[in-house]
């Protein structure tokens, strides 16, 4: 893949043409903001693990048949992508518990619209197998009637035709234990769709973690801005973000 002019660079990423107009590599970059951008920084190596764990992320939600622009890990810092018309979405609170809140609405009603299709898709087979098994149901019912109606009107001619209707009978019966079986199959990825959305809700608390963290190391860099690596207060902040 032929890596060819810069598209587009924002704080943290590149983006580059390349030889397939629907294809474009995205390059991770070490710089860092705080502060909506008023104070920046270089972070060592910050674009190499932005890159592996963004990789490890999508190569995640593809397995679970989510799709995304992900294509490959290119390099280190380079990841393939496919070109695409991206939502814009900036989420601002006055504390970090209201912009989770915020974010947690978006996030929300972002997967119920990317689950939508598949879930209309099961729906309509649920209700195509439900149809089905109440017609093959009703035919099951209209053969065990005319089965005994014949046996009642035709006691001594029966051995003769007995063998064809019981064919007949045990054909439909199997077409009844597959359309159940496949009801079956659909209701149980119906509920594993929906088990799927669930487990996409974000935790809060691990949210206020990840927001301790973040403020932690903003206040690590305005520290090392103004002390040494081994000043008391410099320390201190280092053990904890650990």
């Amino acid at each position: 893949m032929e890596r060819r002019g810069k598209i587009y660079e924002g704080k943290a990423k590149i983006l580059y043409e390349t030889d397939n107009p629907d294809l474009v590599i995205q390059y991770f970059k070490d710089e860092a903001t705080a502060f909506n951008a008023q104070k920046r920084g270089i972070i060592e190596r910050k674009g190499i693990y932005n890159n592996r764990i963004s990789s490890v992320l999508f190569e995640y939600l593809g397995k679970q048949r989510v799709r995304t622009h992900f294509v490959q890990q290119l390099s280190d810092r380079e990841m393939l992508v496919k070109r695409l018309e991206i939502i814009k979405i900036e989420v601002v609170g006055s504390t970090p518990q209201q912009a989770f809140r915020r974010l947690e609405v978006v996030m929300r009603a972002l997967l119920e619209e990317v689950l939508r299709p598949q879930r209309e898709s099961l729906d309509g087979s649920v209700r195509f197998l439900e149809e089905q098994l109440e017609r093959i149901s009703s035919e099951l019912t209209q053969a065990e009637d005319l089965i005994r109606t014949f046996k009642e009107e035709h006691a001594e001619e029966l051995p003769q035709v007995f063998e064809g209707n019981l064919s007949r009978f045990l054909e439909i019966l199997s077409e009844l234990q597959q359309a159940e079986a496949d009801l079956a199959v659909a209701e149980r990825q119906l509920s594993l769709t929906e088990e799927e959305l669930l487990a996409y809700t974000v935790d809060p608390a691990r949210a206020e973690l990840e927001s301790e963290l973040v403020q932690a190391d903003e206040h690590y860099e305005e520290l090392l801005a103004t002390y040494t690596q081994n000043h008391p207060r410099v320390i201190r902040a280092r053990r904890r973000m650990e």
